[in-house]
């Protein structure tokens, strides 16, 4: 009696532990949230922030009491707290997330409107970070005290693990709740949500994070160890998931792995049947959600895929950056839902024609079109009362595939006036071309060439004119106006530049009198105006350049706008190259060195890489600087240096070697030349050195052009002068790279042009090259060489 009068009172100190968990999280966390709420109402000013800072002391003391609480079980009574009770304390700090919010500042998306330089977005994302590094902690320490001794990876499908456990699947207390890794990834979810608001992407580590403790729960589930509530049924198992694959798709780096991770864990659960039916009722075969509130059986506990989580799994096989195979699985995918009577949602399409789309198998562009007609063909066939309830939304679908496959502009503008007439003709809504549609339209015809900015203007003509009329939906936003500049950057109309800046205008305008944030210029806005300005046929002041790009850090360092990325300096660098000052080299490594210094004090996105350095030696090449062949050698050594110290992103390449023996082929300074002739030689000496080319690329013609015309400049001694050149011939010809430049340059040497039929005779070189009577050097172009010379060179380059 004594025994069992002991064992009543353990188990009630366990309950009344879980008990005082939960009554602590649910009062304390209220309390906070209806203090956060009533601060949000109340007046701005020095005040509201001395309430926010009391806040979250009050959330640092609910999570201290919790803890304490949760520890003295062991300290004071030597209980071992069980999983409920990681679950109640996991729970607090699941509920603190609820309070914790992204004040306005950051992207405007609170009703609380706080200054940009409001100290609590900082302590925001570091009491995120502190709760989820403690979450993580606690649920490691769970899984390391009831969890290690059942997870035996050397167990033959886990059999004797339930042996051990004792009574199988009905055994819930040696099982995890499927709600604890819901309230952790739940967590994680909403700090991605907050960081992706904030820093416009999610640190790849934290994703790693996450996707182990999904892992681990799907883990826990081909093992039978993971417990689900009879009420809840599958719900946390299939929202841990569904965030997961959210969080996935939100990343903005370690695609290859972290992608390729989370389909291999979605395929390990849809192997466990959870992307099929159960056949134990014959009555529920038809119905989707059948099995999700089903009992404690085995075969109950294996849930199957809902209508939403099989969007989300489309729309995480989109992403896969190996892609390969993807194309089958979707298809797969699509079947399954078929198989199960699951009726596709607009939604449903959308995902899978813009995973289609993005496949690499040359198939899927047309799969995606297929299900592009099969949905509108859906809509046609049903009743005018059917139709007024669908969901169908015509030009969600058309975005979604013009965005995936990328047609060609004539085929795009086909779409659009399509659906233009069609909901003309029938006035319905779910024909309406959106604002949607029309910017992708508009960014779609802006990238395909030079000749696409009348048909730009003619849309964007279109898009206000609807405006005009009173529809509302159709307000001009940055994302119409953006692709105007770029198809002015790719014009060459003599005024691109003056009429971009005044769209420029435009855009500030609007803006300053409605303060609408969609048509506020960004960095793209700005990037896209730098453009224009540096491919401008018409000499502009550089000054112009400048003043944007101080524009940008100014608003960037203000959190206006993100810091402007390595396209804006880019730009800016290509025009002072086409300015054309004497000091362009000194100019643009200055430029350089500003990129530096951004990104050592926090500007992650302006790393310098490959294509800044070679813009910065293309202004050396082009400026008149007697030492311009070492600069620019000397930046090719800088870019060798960074490489080796593990920046792959400066990693040389032939473009770069290029650019160094531009500028030795066109150093003016006489006293220069046995510099630049000594340049040139160590740059051939990398190519002949890489000889596959899988360091820096294979060489092209402009390569051995500007190595010939370096020798024939620079090098005063006609020996050694013909004996360098004749090294170059022989090697251009192996690379199959002899065009009309080279030709040219050859000719200029006489006594070498007589030699070439003897250097090029079937591709062997002899060694005592003889001259080859008869030969009319004039009239020879480079077809008349052995094809072999000049197989790898572009059709345009042979004329």
């Amino acid at each position: 009696v004594g025994v069992g009068v002991g064992m009543v009172m353990v188990e009630g100190l366990y309950q009344c532990y879980n008990s005082a968990l939960i009554a602590l999280g649910k009062d304390q966390t209220n309390q906070i949230q209806y203090d956060y709420d009533d601060t949000a109402s109340s007046s701005r000013g020095d005040s509201y922030l001395d309430t926010n800072t009391n806040i979250f002391q009050q959330l640092s003391q609910a999570i201290a009491s919790g803890e304490a609480l949760f520890r003295s079980m062991e300290v004071e009574h030597k209980l071992t707290p069980q999983p409920e009770h990681y679950h109640a304390l996991l729970q607090i700090y699941a509920n603190c997330f609820r309070v914790i919010r992204v004040p306005v500042g950051v992207d405007g998306s609170n009703d609380l409107e706080l200054d940009n330089d409001y100290v609590g977005v900082d302590v925001d994302i570091k009491l995120q970070r502190k709760l989820l590094h403690r979450m993580t902690f606690l649920l490691e320490e769970l899984e390391n005290n009831h969890l290690d001794h059942l997870l035996d990876d050397n167990d033959d499908d886990g059999r004797h693990i339930r042996r051990r456990v004792g009574s199988g699947a009905s055994d819930t207390k040696s099982k995890v709740s499927a709600d604890i890794y819901d309230a952790v990834i739940s967590s994680f979810h909403k700090s991605f949500r907050h960081q992706q608001q904030q820093n416009g992407s999610i640190r790849n580590k934290d994703l790693q994070k996450v996707q182990d403790i999904v892992e681990r729960m799907v883990q826990l589930l081909e093992r039978d160890l993971l417990w689900v509530d009879r009420g809840r049924g599958h719900t946390p198992i299939l929202l841990a998931l569904k965030r997961v694959l959210s969080m996935g798709m939100q990343s903005q780096s370690g695609t290859t792995t972290s992608h390729g991770r989370l389909l291999q864990i979605m395929e390990r659960f849809q192997a466990l049947g959870g992307g099929s039916d159960n056949d134990n009722d014959d009555d529920d075969k038809d119905d989707p959600n059948s099995n999700l509130n089903s009992g404690d059986t085995n075969e109950g506990h294996i849930p199957r895929m809902d209508s939403k989580m099989y969007i989300s799994y489309l729309n995480a096989l989109s992403v896969k950056t190996d892609k390969s195979d993807n194309m089958d699985k979707i298809l797969e995918l699509w079947k399954e839902m078929n198989e199960r009577n699951m009726k596709p949602t607009t939604n449903h399409y959308i995902a899978a024609i813009t995973a289609l789309g993005r496949s690499k198998n040359r198939q899927g562009a047309k799969h995606a079109q297929k299900l592009h007609k099969q949905a509108i063909r859906q809509y046609n066939i049903l009743s005018p009362s059917q139709q007024k309830k669908s969901d169908f939304n015509a030009a969600a679908l058309y975005t979604s595939l013009i965005r995936a496959t990328r047609p060609k502009s004539s085929s795009v503008i086909a779409m659009l006036e399509s659906l233009e007439r069609k909901y003309q003709e029938t006035n319905d809504p779910h024909l309406k071309p959106d604002i949607k549609l029309y910017a992708v339209v508009l960014n779609q015809i802006s990238r395909a060439g030079q000749n696409n900015l009348p048909r730009v203007w003619g849309i964007v003509d279109r898009i206000e004119h609807l405006y005009d009329e009173g529809d509302e939906s159709m307000r001009p936003n940055k994302m119409c106006y953006t692709p105007v500049l770029v198809a002015l950057s790719k014009s060459g109309h003599k005024d691109q530049v003056q009429m971009a800046e005044q769209l420029l205008a435009h855009m500030e305008e609007i803006f300053a009198e409605t303060g609408q944030d969609d048509i506020k210029p960004d960095q793209i806005t700005y990037s896209s105006v730098l453009l224009t300005i540096s491919r401008s046929p018409i000499p502009i002041d550089v000054k112009r350049a400048y003043e944007l790009l101080d524009i940008m850090e100014k608003k960037a360092s203000q959190k206006e706008i993100p810091w402007p990325g390595l396209p804006a300096y880019i730009s800016l660098l290509q025009t002072i190259i086409r300015n054309g000052s004497n000091d362009m080299g000194i100019e643009a490594e200055n430029i350089l060195q500003r990129i530096d210094e951004l990104y050592a004090s926090g500007a992650s996105d302006t790393k310098a890489d490959h294509n800044v350095f070679v813009s910065v030696i293309q202004a050396w090449a082009r400026s008149t600087a007697p030492d311009k062949a070492m600069r620019a050698w000397n930046l090719l050594e800088r870019m060798h240096s960074r490489y080796n110290k593990g920046e792959e992103a400066v990693r040389p390449s032939v473009k770069a070697l290029t650019s160094v023996l531009n500028a030795c082929a066109y150093t003016t300074s006489r006293q220069n030349h046995e510099e630049a002739v000594e340049i040139a030689r160590k740059v051939q000496e990398m190519i002949i050195q890489d000889k596959h080319g899988k360091f820096y690329g294979k060489p092209e013609s402009a390569f051995f052009d500007l190595l010939l015309k370096t020798f024939a400049f620079c090098v005063h001694d006609e020996v050694e002068q013909e004996r360098l050149m004749i090294s170059v011939i022989r090697h251009c010809c192996d690379e199959g790279q002899m065009d009309t430049r080279i030709l040219e340059t050859i000719k200029r040497s006489a006594n070498l042009f007589h030699q070439l039929p003897s250097l090029v005779n079937m591709g062997q070189v002899n060694d005592q090259p003889e001259k080859v009577s008869g030969f009319k050097g004039g009239l020879m172009s480079v077809q008349d060489l052995p094809r072999m010379c000049w197989r790898n060179v572009r059709a345009r380059r042979l004329k």
